[in-house]
């Protein structure tokens, strides 16, 4: 499809009202400049202006309108628009130290949006395709469109005249579960809401696969399961079960330990605090041929020490307490853990010069002067009925002594869309040189610690990048967020399929099982930052992925079968 690049087009006005009253007023003598344009391309189009004076003042502030309405309030403008139309684009300034403002206006009449759909230009494309083994089924399709507004359209799929639901993330893309044999009419309706018009595109597909019978058979399916103990601690003990069938299923799980809901997946790692006999069940459900039944076995526990009182110290408490100092407050920062299966039992209670400050393992207390506070948190064993508390003094100095401002913070953004792997970028400065450190996250995950930041990402979307900076010979921080919007993985190939793969345990600590039903493949696993750190090749089978070597965070598994790129996640976390 060609691209229609319209001109940009450059306004310029320079005519102001001020008020003449006002003989202190800064806004005539900061020589204003204001200027106007607008862009539009491909049925998208914007309003782009802002307004700049020679001198610079604290003092201004800024009121943009479109048509009446405002719209933003900084002294930039970019302001989306989907349709034809004459533009009413004015910004007040206002000096709000001597009281008095000046508006400043331009029209922009906007023409380059079609007025009807040309879908054939648009060139849609759906491709649907079923899978079938035993007495499972389902039946997928996705849609795309070689267009540039396709950020416009909305979906309806139907499947024999009925409306299903399609993916949340992926609302182009369906799964559709099929439960007896026949044939399906899948449609889906594309409507384009920026220019109000739609299409329907339709396909057939018959199914043959569900066996005559219709109850469950459950002596048929052999399975391999397995029960099994550990004790860790004098005080607790896990016990560990998965169950296997030999042959597939549109199997779902439910385990029980001693009456309590253990788990979902087909595999459990249950803690228990005192010794006794634990009935260990799992109903097992076939959602296509709505039947089910339930195995239990019995597991006998006797490893767990009857002391009646705490030994903290054996727990190996580890406690951390630190501050960081801002312009005008102060965080402390208190944080503690235990080597101890009990942590399920602990309760915490904070609290700051006897004031209650949180109730997790980790807390964050705002201060607005300098001083010396005792940061305390008691820590009860609910399991046991005791507890325990812990306490630090820290002195804060530093307040008053950073100006952030004054060293002219400057941010850029950006991203890098590949056809594999895509990344979301941005570094930070400053005018003046100092001893600086740096932490971002990217939707609060880590993201590197350099002045410039390179993070993954899988999915079109909003993410909040932030960058904490440190002053480390001043002893005070600061945090910077921007929401960075990116359209990188508009295709199908980003699309996260849990058809054929599953992992367990995940979390994990180190080492990962995967199965796998979608024949010889590649996959390779990156962290983060984008870098490969495995490579290998799949056959259909449990495979194991060994990640011990890598420290704890978040990793992807990018697996390259034959009708997608399969992504999966994986979160490592190391004790």
């Amino acid at each position: 499809m060609k691209k229609i690049i319209y001109p940009i087009l450059f306004g310029f006005l320079f005519l102001f009202s001020l008020n003449q009253t006002k003989a202190q007023c800064l806004l005539a003598k900061a020589y204003p400049y204001a200027n106007f344009w607008d862009s539009c391309s491909n049925n998208k189009g914007s309003l782009n202006a802002y307004v700049a004076f020679k001198a610079k003042s604290s003092c201004f502030k800024y009121e943009w309108t479109v048509n009446g309405n405002l719209v933003d309030s900084s002294y930039l403008l970019h302001y989306t628009i989907t349709q034809n139309g004459t533009y009413d684009v004015c910004v007040k300034v206002k000096d709000t130290c001597n009281n008095c403002d000046t508006t400043i206006c331009s029209k922009r009449t906007i023409t380059c949006f079609s007025s009807t759909c040309n879908w054939a230009s648009r060139y849609g494309k759906v491709n649907n395709f079923d899978s079938c083994s035993n007495n499972a089924a389902s039946m997928h399709a996705y849609i795309y469109f070689n267009y540039s507004s396709s950020s416009c359209f909305k979906y309806e799929w139907t499947v024999n005249g009925s409306k299903v639901s399609s993916g949340t993330n992926y609302p182009y893309y369906i799964k559709y579960q099929i439960t007896q044999n026949g044939t399906y009419d899948l449609c889906v309706k594309v409507t384009d809401t920026c220019n109000n018009c739609d299409t329907t595109f339709c396909s057939k597909r018959t199914f043959t696969c569900f066996s005559s019978g219709s109850t469950c058979d459950w002596s048929s399916r052999p399975y391999n399961t397995y029960i099994g103990d550990s004790c860790k601690t004098s005080s607790s003990n896990t016990i560990t079960s998965y169950i296997a069938y030999k042959t597939k299923g549109c199997y779902k799980y439910q385990w029980t330990v001693g009456g309590v809901n253990a788990g979902t997946a087909n595999f459990i790692q249950y803690p228990v605090y005192k010794n006794g006999t634990y009935a260990v069940c799992v109903k097992v459900i076939d959602t296509c041929n709505n039947c089910d039944t339930t195995i239990c076995w019995s597991r006998t526990i006797t490893c767990i020490s009857n002391a009646s009182t705490c030994n903290w110290a054996s727990r190996y408490p580890n406690s951390i307490f630190r501050d960081s100092c801002k312009n005008t407050s102060v965080n402390l920062f208190g944080y503690i853990s235990f080597n101890s299966n009990l942590y399920k039992c602990f309760k915490y209670q904070w609290t700051v010069n006897g004031n209650a400050a949180g109730t997790g393992s980790y807390i964050s207390y705002t201060v607005n002067q300098n001083g010396t506070y005792n940061v305390c948190v008691k820590v009860t064993d609910t399991c046991n009925n005791c507890d325990t508390t812990i306490c630090s003094t820290r002195t804060i100095t530093c307040l008053g002594g950073c100006n952030w401002a004054s060293k002219t913070p400057y941010t850029y953004l950006w991203d890098s869309c590949k056809s594999n792997l895509s990344f979301v970028n941005a570094y930070i400065s400053f005018k003046t040189k100092g001893c600086y450190k740096y932490q971002w996250t990217v939707n609060a995950n880590n993201a590197g610690n350099g002045y410039v930041m390179k993070y993954a990402i899988f999915n079109a979307g909003t993410y909040n990048i932030c960058v904490k900076v440190t002053d480390t010979c001043n002893n005070c921080d600061t945090t910077i967020c921007v929401k960075y919007k990116t359209n990188c993985y508009n295709g199908i190939n980003n699309i996260e399929l849990s058809e054929g793969i599953n992992l367990y345990p995940n979390p994990t600590q180190g080492i990962v099982k995967l199965d796998w039903s979608k024949g010889n493949s590649s996959y390779v696993i990156y962290n983060i930052s984008g870098q490969s750190i495995a490579t290998g090749n799949l056959t259909n089978g449990m495979q194991t992925l060994d990640l011990t070597s890598q420290p704890t965070g978040l990793y992807i598994l990018q697996v390259k079968a034959a009708d997608a790129n399969i992504t999966k996640k994986i979160f490592l976390q190391k004790e």
